[in-house]
């Protein structure tokens, strides 16, 4: 869905004679990540309305966003898939943050998942995707700024968790375990493949 708008776009753009031919891809790739950014913070955003969470939300999605970005992990083999999963991911993690609004729960083991996570994350990011491997030069790179966001996303958990600001630490918490989770996947996929 978004690959096919991010393509009419561009293809408006060409026969209306704006921009050069040779470049058309570049511009469907930079307007597929600002519609799917868009798409799922509308997501994210209309998840915290429901869950009644919406700064909740934010902060995921863009913790959630910056780290990804750099750290990597699993990408789905179609657009659907990969809209379905997200999608989903989006409203469990809303769903979560509700009930441990709602009920208090087990933040210690929020916490301690989130410790697991951020090792998981320090051992294997980046994860590259198939479609788009890393140079030696780029991996470094991605692996120094995913180990950077996350020491300021871990900064953030901590100085909410003693100042007992939960609408800060649980969706923080949250991001690092559904990248962790992400990586893990990328890593087991990676591995198979290569054993093919």
């Amino acid at each position: 869905m978004i690959n096919k708008l991010s393509s009419f776009i561009t293809d408006r753009f060409v026969l209306n004679g704006t921009e050069q031919v040779d470049d058309i891809e570049v511009y469907q790739f930079a307007l597929f990540i600002i519609i799917s950014n868009i798409f799922f913070l509308a997501i994210s955003l209309l998840t915290g309305l429901i869950f009644s969470c919406i700064i909740e939300m934010i902060i995921f999605f863009i913790s959630f966003q910056l780290l990804r970005t750099f750290a990597g992990g699993y990408h789905a083999k179609s657009e659907t898939v990969c809209e379905i999963a997200t999608t989903s991911s989006i409203f469990l993690v809303g769903l979560i943050i509700s009930l441990c609004e709602k009920f208090g729960l087990v933040q210690l083991f929020t916490i301690i998942t989130a410790v697991i996570a951020a090792v998981v994350i320090i051992i294997f990011s980046p994860v590259e995707a198939r479609q788009k491997p890393l140079s030696a030069n780029e991996r470094k790179k991605y692996r120094i700024v995913s180990i950077l966001i996350l020491a300021a996303i871990t900064a953030s958990i901590i100085t909410a968790y003693c100042l007992k600001i939960r609408m800060i630490y649980i969706p923080c918490c949250l991001c690092l375990v559904l990248e962790a989770a992400l990586i893990t996947a990328g890593k087991i996929e990676e591995h198979f493949t290569v054993k093919e």
